[in-house]
């Protein structure tokens, strides 16, 4: 990982002027630094490995090596790099297809202007999850919400007092200190809740809590 206080940060898309927009509009963010730039899988893992970023930012198709390729090489080699994904597609293949190859974060490319991707980037140098696009969340948890009374009723108490903290904004830390108990237990939780509920990150909790009315709006946990 880079200096502490800069996000170093490689971009890889096949299209010129995508590529440069991106670049372009990343670097004038005062704790950010794009290192590198690729226009093919080949040369994106090239630049990972020679420049040692601390965020990939790839186009999901790309010439030689997909998005999906380079993010499995990338966790393959267990290298320290968080893998946003940029693609045209919402699909469930897509996304889940480049999540479990490695993928930190997919975000739609129709959504992507320079705070999204901002956004996007901050939240998956933190860590705590997996990260999607509040729009494909959304897309994603409707193809999903059959028999979501059901799913709801698989959850424990205090599950659900987790699903409706987390659908209210809290992050694992306020949620602990609001039930008195551990981050790693809220963690847990929130673990089973996603296996429940049948979504793999948090946007997907909180797109599915308030599409199914959880928490309405103006409401308070």
């Amino acid at each position: 990982m880079g200096d502490a206080d800069v996000i170093r940060i490689v971009v890889a898309d096949d299209h010129h002027m995508t590529l440069a927009g991106l670049a372009l509009s990343l670097d004038t963010v005062d704790d950010f630094e794009v290192v590198g730039q690729a226009s093919d899988g080949e040369a994106a893992l090239v630049q990972v490995w020679t420049m040692s970023p601390d965020v990939l930012v790839v186009d999901v198709e790309m010439p030689r090596l997909s998005g999906v390729e380079v993010a499995r090489t990338i966790s393959s080699g267990a290298g320290d790099v968080r893998i946003l994904a940029l693609s045209a597609y919402d699909q469930p293949e897509y996304v889940y297809g480049l999540l479990d190859a490695g993928a930190s974060g997919y975000l739609m490319k129709e959504e992507a202007d320079r705070d999204m991707l901002i956004t996007a980037i901050r939240e998956i140098m933190r860590g705590d999850d997996l990260w999607i696009s509040p729009e494909l969340a959304t897309s994603l948890v409707r193809s999903q919400v059959s028999g979501h009374r059901e799913r709801l009723e698989a959850l424990s108490q205090r599950e659900y007092e987790v699903l409706r903290l987390v659908a209210s904004g809290l992050d694992n830390q306020q949620i602990s200190d609001t039930l008195f108990i551990s981050p790693h237990t809220v963690k847990n939780h929130l673990e089973h809740v996603k296996g429940k509920l049948v979504v793999r990150t948090r946007a997907e909790v909180i797109a599915w809590a308030w599409h199914n009315r959880v928490l309405k709006p103006g409401s308070k946990p």
